[in-house]
């Protein structure tokens, strides 16, 4: 066991203040997308877009506060046949 294996205290989440965030209810929203990268798959099977989304409508964001949306799409993945298998 490692140093990182355990918390140093148990966590006790009443003794931390929440936020009131709850998930973006479906919809259409205006967005702008603030980060972007091409990233690889962990599994080395092909490449994907991570792009990050700025909700701008008004309804989403609590007082003070932005909302953000990550999206993956996949731009090319290895089957079975190119790697020979």
């Amino acid at each position: 066991m490692s140093e990182f294996d355990e918390l140093p205290e148990t966590f006790d989440p009443s003794t931390h203040e929440g936020t009131d965030l709850k998930p973006i209810p479906p919809g259409w929203y205006q967005a702008q997308i603030v980060e972007n990268s091409v990233e690889y798959a962990k599994n080395g099977n092909g490449t994907y877009l991570l792009a990050v989304f700025e909700i701008l409508s008004a309804n989403t964001r609590a007082a003070g506060s932005t909302r953000m949306s990550r999206y993956r799409m996949s731009i090319s993945r290895r089957s079975r046949l190119d790697s020979g298998c």
